[in-house]
Formats: structure tokens, sequence, C-alpha cells
């Protein structure tokens, strides 16, 4: 974990600290450290709160690709053409394919959301297409029938979706505070968004539970959420501390072949 200190002549005063947000550590830096602001880790508290809303996306996400199958089928019967015809239907089939690749990011990239939009965009563009013969030819049609046919079983499951990522992402660009704001301010523009989302939770249908897991989650960390916009040189994420430990484990294993990094390493 990580600690924000001041030289100060012989001694070394901690001025903060950042964990994650575990109850056996706050009680440890209570402790060890009374008095001292203890930042909980702004990356751990949004994956724990988001856990629910991203997991709902994921689920939705596996049902939408269930129903995009059929376009593998559309392009191995091109595979052996060279038209341009098939040509096309190449492209609109690989765009299909980059697409259910993307799996997004917790926990604020959906990979759900990012393959409806994307998807609705494919077939918006294939719905688009004009022909002399005033029709789509028989393969185009194909993939825009199949995307027909996957965003329409799925409609339903996005805008509770999207609603509750729309509070997620207007938390995390408070919690940015691109504006240097201080952390009174910050508190109060976040207070506002949890008292919000509180009072409108009946708007996200079916993910009510996993807002409600959400503001459970916010009032846990809420009382170190906010020391890293008032002391200088806390962060407010122990995540790039974290990574950075990883990295050297997984190189230290790969040069000396052990299953585990040396303790005297880590330390």
């Amino acid at each position: 974990e990580g600690f924000a200190v001041e030289a100060a002549g012989p001694d070394v005063p901690v001025v903060g600290a950042v964990s994650d947000g575990q109850e056996s550590i706050r009680l440890a830096v209570a402790e060890a450290l009374p008095g001292v602001p203890h930042q909980l880790c702004h990356f751990h508290y949004l994956r724990q709160a988001a856990f629910p809303i991203y997991e709902a996306d994921r689920h939705a996400k596996k049902e939408l690709k269930k129903w995009v199958r059929g376009v593998r089928r559309v392009e191995r019967a091109m595979e052996e053409q060279e038209d341009e015809v098939a040509q096309i239907t190449q492209g609109y089939c690989a765009a299909v394919r980059a697409a259910l690749t993307d799996d997004g990011q917790a926990p604020l990239d959906p990979g759900g959301l990012q393959l409806q939009e994307r998807l609705s965009a494919i077939r918006q563009s294939l719905e688009a297409v004009t022909t002399p013969q005033g029709r789509l030819p028989k393969p185009l049609e194909s993939i825009k029938k199949i995307l027909h046919r996957a965003l329409d079983k799925t409609a339903t499951l996005w805008p509770d979706i999207r609603r509750a990522y729309d509070w997620l992402w207007e938390a995390a660009h408070i919690l940015k505070n691109t504006a240097a704001e201080g952390a009174e301010s910050v508190k109060a523009r976040y207070a506002a968004l949890r008292d919000r989302v509180r009072d409108q939770a009946e708007q996200a249908g079916s993910l009510q539970e996993a807002v409600a897991h959400f503001l459970a989650v916010t009032q846990s960390f809420w009382p170190g959420l906010f020391h890293c916009y008032a002391v200088p040189g806390l962060p407010a994420t122990n995540n790039d501390l974290e990574q950075f430990f990883g990295s050297i484990r997984h190189h230290e294993r790969r040069v000396s072949g052990n299953k585990k990094a040396s303790a005297s390493l880590v330390l």
C-alpha cells in the first residue's frame, strides 16, 4: 500500500496513506497511524461499486453475441469469391467480428454497450446502402437480418444498463476532478450525485439492486474518498503502485524461472 511522506529533519512524518478498502487495512492504518488521512483507492472503489452493473452488461453482451453467430456462415460463403459484392460482404463481416472481440474493461468500459452501439452502427450503414436494383444483394441482406434480429431480441436489456452507466461515468468524472477543485467542493458535488441516484434509483428498472449496491459501497468508502484533494502528493489510487509491484514480480519470475517472486525483491 502507499504512504505520502514529508521529510522533516531526522523524522519522516507520514502525512497520508492510500490503500484498498478492506476493513482489516482500514483498522491497521487507524491503529498504526492515528489521525493520518487515509485515502481509499478510487479505482478499487469504482470497481467494487460497479461490479453488479458491469456483470449485467457482460451478461447482456453474451446474449447479444448468441444472436450474431450466423454472420460467420455468410462470411464462409464468400471466401472463394472475389467479386465486388463478396468484397463488400467480407468487409461488413470483418467489422462485426472486430466488434465482437472487444471485451471492454471493468469498471468503466462496458463491452456490452460498446458492442450494441457498434452493431447498431453497422446495421445503420447497411440500411443506407443503395444499389441500382433497389435492394441489397442477398449476402448483405442476410447480415442486416441477423443484426436486426440480434438487436431486437436484446433491445430491452440496454436502457437500464445505460442509465446505470450514465451515473457511473458521472461519478468517475467528478472524482477525476479535472478542474482541480478543493476537497469540500468535490465532496459536495459527489454528495449531490449520490442523493440524485438514490432518489432516481427506480429509473434503473431491473438494475435497482445493482444501484443499491453502488450506494452501499459508496457509503462504506465515503470517509476516505476525498483526502487526496486536500493532502498535496497523496494519490487518489494505489492501482499504479500495485501494477508496478505486479510487473516487478512477473519479470522476476520470467528471468529466474521461479514460480514465485522472491520475498526480498518484493520487499
